[in-house]
């Protein structure tokens, strides 16, 4: 390679270099707040399909298994005492479903996320106390209306 080639390539190659440094946190934020919205999106599907089964039991539609109730309730549980930590990190720039008013109301949304937990642990105090899952509607019906309340209020 002749020199004024070699002269034109070497300050090309270290801007390329210096492109990759600063382009490398740039694409780790990227990374984290894609990530951070596929686990808000993976946490909402584990509700909903918690949700289904026991609507499916509440419902008759389904034989009530009160270890497979408690199980579903377990998981909401364990999604909603995530959720303040799931939603923490500000808006997406990621496609998502969440409104802006999720951080920019944060006490509305934790108040709403209050009263689903307090609905959840009374639906699973019920769960564990009954051998009929239509006698169950009453304290699902709770927990379904706390997160129609959060989804009307904080979701597109």
């Amino acid at each position: 390679m002749s020199h004024g080639r070699q002269t034109i390539l070497r300050p090309l190659g270290a801007f390329a270099v210096l492109l990759g440094l600063a382009a490398g946190p740039a694409w780790a934020d990227e990374a984290a707040d894609k990530a951070l919205a596929e686990k808000r999106v993976m946490s909402m599907k584990d509700v909903r399909s918690s949700m289904a089964t026991l609507r499916r039991m509440v419902r008759g539609q389904a034989e009530f298994a009160q270890q497979d109730a408690v199980d579903a309730v377990q998981v909401l549980l364990t999604e909603l005492d995530d959720m303040p930590k799931t939603f923490s990190g500000g808006p997406s720039k990621a496609p998502s479903d969440s409104k802006p008013e999720i951080w920019t109301d944060w006490n509305g949304f934790m108040k709403i996320l209050g009263e689903s937990k307090d609905a959840a642990n009374g639906l699973m105090v019920s769960v564990r106390s009954t051998s009929s899952g239509t006698a169950l509607k009453e304290k699902y019906e709770n927990l379904d209306k706390a997160c129609e309340a959060c989804h009307a209020k904080f979701r597109k």
